[in-house]
């Protein structure tokens, strides 16, 4: 886990590196970024429960195909 002192050191380069003025500029990019990735992970996990649900049609059709023929038979 990340220490106090650590977050410091971390904020401090942080702020070598970009200036005061571009944190509040880069936070929000990063903000913007997470929002992004999870609504695209929310619509990955929607279509693939929407490809599992198609499949396990898929599945149930055959079987009562087979059922049926056996059946006949």
């Amino acid at each position: 886990m990340i220490d106090t002192e650590e977050l410091v050191m971390i904020f401090a380069v942080v702020m070598l590196l970009f200036g005061a003025n571009k944190i509040p500029e880069l936070v929000r990019s990063m903000g913007s970024s997470v929002g992004k990735f999870k609504k695209a992970q929310k619509e990955s996990e929607m279509n693939l429960k929407a490809f599992e649900k198609s499949v396990s049609e898929l599945t149930v059709s055959k079987k009562t195909k087979l059922q049926e023929t056996a059946e006949k038979l």
